[in-house]
């Protein structure tokens, strides 16, 4: 038999009266004091465990309750009750091999959860996302940039609308919404493109100075363009969203998941795309070179210089940076060069 002190509460008043909770090898549980003796099967019985310095629960059919302070034989008298969720939860918590592997499963089901079933979720969500939402953040996102970060090109209004018009015409046939190309001056910010929701692709004009062919400007307008086209930048936002969510449930830090609302413009503008995101895009480029017999080998030499400035200390700056320039992705994309026999303009 196993025996505790325990405090009994009837269910009807806030008393409590001392009593002795025995357990018998018969199954039978037994609540007794100077003027009590109830009986109850283990079956019908529930129990919460003792967690900090609230004290274990045992709970019985007609509302009454008994509590128990902490106990040498109060593990044992658990251990005779039908299995429940928090028994097994106080058995886990007693033993460090199962505390270990639950909480490498745990890692593992997060990592599988933030590294697989976010970005899939996310690619979803983002193909259904209305047009108009994605035309407010990028407009959003233009206006920080003029505000903050650039002027308005100093390029000759001629060599823009050139330019704006080449662009255009090879890329923007039959699109749901029309791309938009705009020029401007970013001294901070050096040669650099990028990709905002709804199709506005901006180029600096020391991208334009930097090239020293229009296929380049071209080749750099097709990746971003890929960008769109696989709606990377609305997947990126709702990637890290949902990410910065978890995270808050996870941790209860429910500051910042207003952080994260305040913050979400900057995280639009500040982003840096993952190597897939990437590689898509750059494949993008590449394809529709290719199809217009024009050489891969012009993305590839511009991003090659757009590195080696980084590299000496250039006027890219880090946060800014959104295309990781690296020898894999240039190398990559000169092979698909040799895949087109008349890539040679």
């Amino acid at each position: 038999m196993i025996s505790l002190p325990a405090y009994r509460y009837d269910g009807k008043t806030s008393a409590r009266q001392e009593v002795s909770l025995n357990f018998f090898d018969s199954g039978e549980v037994q609540i007794k004091s100077l003027d009590l003796d109830l009986r109850y099967q283990l079956d019908d019985i529930s129990s919460t465990p003792k967690v900090g310095k609230i004290r274990a629960q045992f709970k019985f059919p007609d509302g009454s309750m008994c509590e128990v302070n902490d106990h040498p034989e109060l593990d044992a008298a658990l251990a005779l009750l039908p299995q429940s969720f928090q028994n097994k939860v106080h058995t886990i918590e007693n033993r460090l091999i199962a505390i270990v592997g639950v909480l490498v499963l745990a890692i593992v089901v997060l990592y599988g959860v933030i590294q697989y079933g976010i970005p899939m979720g996310a690619k979803y969500v983002a193909h259904a996302i209305p047009i108009e939402i994605e035309k407010n953040m990028g407009k959003d996102a233009l206006q920080i940039f003029d505000k903050f970060m650039c002027k308005p090109s100093q390029l000759p209004l001629k060599r823009q609308q050139q330019l704006a018009v080449k662009f255009i015409d090879e890329l923007d046939s039959g699109r749901d919404l029309p791309l938009q190309i705009h020029f401007r001056f970013c001294e901070k910010i050096g040669p650099n493109a990028f990709a905002l929701p709804s199709g506005i692709i901006v180029m600096t004009d020391a991208m334009v100075k930097l090239a020293k062919h229009d296929n380049e400007l071209l080749g750099v307008f097709a990746h971003e363009v890929g960008h769109v086209e696989g709606r990377h930048i609305m997947r990126h936002i709702l990637q890290d969203s949902v990410t910065a969510l978890l995270l808050v449930l996870l941790t209860g830090d429910v500051g910042s998941a207003s952080s994260l609302a305040a913050a979400l413009p900057t995280l639009l503008v500040q982003a840096k795309f993952s190597r897939d995101f990437e590689t898509e895009s750059d494949d993008y480029a590449a394809n529709f070179l290719r199809k217009r017999d024009i050489s891969t080998h012009h993305l590839a030499d511009i991003l090659k210089r757009m590195s080696e400035l980084d590299k000496s200390g250039g006027s890219i700056p880090g946060f800014l940076s959104t295309h990781p320039l690296t020898e894999d992705r240039i190398l990559r994309l000169k092979s698909f060069n040799s895949l087109n026999k008349n890539g040679s303009n």
